[in-house]
């Protein structure tokens, strides 16, 4: 398997099977990042639309900088929130569009890259805390853990003790 500079040089002159090898290698975590920023119905959408700037600006892809993952995945996190905002100029709820999660109440533009891995620790301190909850603490369903087990989902939702209703 050829190195990322050489693979990005391939297709930046046009060999073929050079995209192949990039589409395969790419389309996976696209397609999951895609879903998770404009969800399942646009996903492909904004994976076709990341391939294939990945393609037209092959040459500027540096290796010194990062992987052709870390490179592509920007390019797609740019693609899909361009999706959003024409589907909110559009005048498309995020809802309608079917997002599950609204990038301007979690992305902070300011932040800089130490307020980026304390609020990623923070996240996963609170998803470990989460996961040693008893099943009663919640009535939402957990999210697998990435182990693969399945969520636990109650069958009923518990009522707080000092609850009225």
């Amino acid at each position: 398997m050829p190195g990322d500079a050489a693979l990005m040089a391939a297709l930046a002159d046009g060999e073929e099977g050079a995209l192949d090898v990039v589409a395969a290698r790419l389309a996976s975590p696209l397609r999951a990042l895609a879903t998770r920023i404009v969800g399942p119905t646009s996903s492909d959408d904004v994976v076709q639309e990341t391939l294939e700037r990945v393609w037209r600006h092959a040459s500027r892809f540096d290796a010194e900088r990062g992987t052709i993952e870390a490179w592509a995945l920007r390019i797609g996190r740019n693609v899909a929130i361009g999706h959003l905002r024409r589907e909110r100029r559009r005048g498309a709820s995020l809802a309608d569009v079917g997002v599950l999660i609204d990038l301007d109440r979690v992305a902070d533009p300011t932040a800089g890259p130490a307020d980026v891995a304390d609020r990623a620790a923070l996240a996963r301190a609170v998803r470990r805390a989460v996961q040693r909850l008893p099943p009663t603490c919640s009535a939402f369903p957990r999210a697998p853990s990435r182990a693969g087990s399945a969520p636990r989902t109650p069958t009923s939702a518990p009522t707080p003790p000092s609850s009225p209703w």
